[in-house]
């Protein structure tokens, strides 16, 4: 199946349905992942533009963001999946910058990492002198890692699975972060060691 190509047909009638549905102002869309077209619901065309950036890196987490981008806004929803897929999304990349020797690494391990010398990393662009960069991104990481549905809360009861809600969340602030790893923004600071 990895070999399928659509016909001129196909192609015809997919433009037709992306015509009805811009015009009737659906909610939702066509996507067009190659070589595969499905529904998806509308985004923001902010938001859309950015995972865009994302998605076709051709790395794990782009492709993760992909996986995490249709389980919250395909036509069959699953939320616990999107929101897992943005975790480890977000986590190949840290991994990357914060631990990379680590072969058993993990979204906590790089939290840890970056905790104890939260000087050492900055997100470029923004004045630590005005605001402590590296707490903000320590904040969004711990966001995604503390709330993931793996974690049981402390009284010992079962985690909830995540909700609408917590995996558009729990995407978007991984596309963000994602996009900040890859395109450099998240780095050591100038002199540490």
């Amino acid at each position: 199946m990895d070999d399928y190509e659509r016909t001129v047909e196909e192609d015809q009638l997919i433009s037709e349905l992306v015509q009805l549905l811009e015009q009737s102002g659906s909610a939702w869309k066509v996507s067009l992942a190659e070589p595969y077209w499905r529904l998806m619901r509308r985004v923001s065309p902010e938001l859309q533009s950015q995972a865009d950036l994302v998605v076709p890196s051709g790395t794990t987490a782009g492709s993760e963001i992909g996986l995490a981008w249709a389980a919250a806004f395909g036509l069959k929803p699953d939320y616990p999946k999107a929101f897992q897929h943005a975790v480890t999304a977000v986590e190949s990349e840290a991994l990357q910058l914060f631990i990379p020797k680590d072969g058993a690494g993990t979204l906590g391990k790089a939290i840890a990492h970056l905790s104890l010398k939260p000087e050492r990393y900055t997100v470029a662009g923004l004045d630590d002198k005005k605001s402590d960069s590296a707490a903000t991104l320590l904040g969004m990481l711990r966001m995604l890692w503390d709330n993931q549905e793996r974690h049981a809360p402390p009284n010992g009861a079962a985690p909830e699975p995540a909700s609408e809600e917590q995996a558009v969340a729990a995407v978007t602030v991984a596309v963000t972060l994602v996009q900040w790893f890859q395109a450099g923004t998240i780095r050591e600071a100038n002199g540490s060691s």
